[in-house]
């Protein structure tokens, strides 16, 4: 199933959180690589890095 829209980005290199619940990934939707998150169901789309660099290889670990 597809959680993320469609679009001219590469969504890449996806991680599950432990929970199973989350899920977060590299796109390239802002021009440069950022990590976001989604929720397993497709809704909650966040952008968590927002600086100039190329942010890559997202993984979670544990608290």
């Amino acid at each position: 199933m597809r959680l993320t829209e469609s679009g001219a980005w590469d969504d890449e290199s996806p991680s599950w959180a432990l929970n199973g619940r989350d899920l977060t990934f590299t796109s390239n939707r802002t021009g440069k690589n950022q990590i976001y998150t989604i929720h397993a169901d497709g809704t909650g789309l966040i952008r968590l890095t927002s600086n100039g660099a190329s942010n890559t290889a997202p993984a979670w670990s544990p608290k």
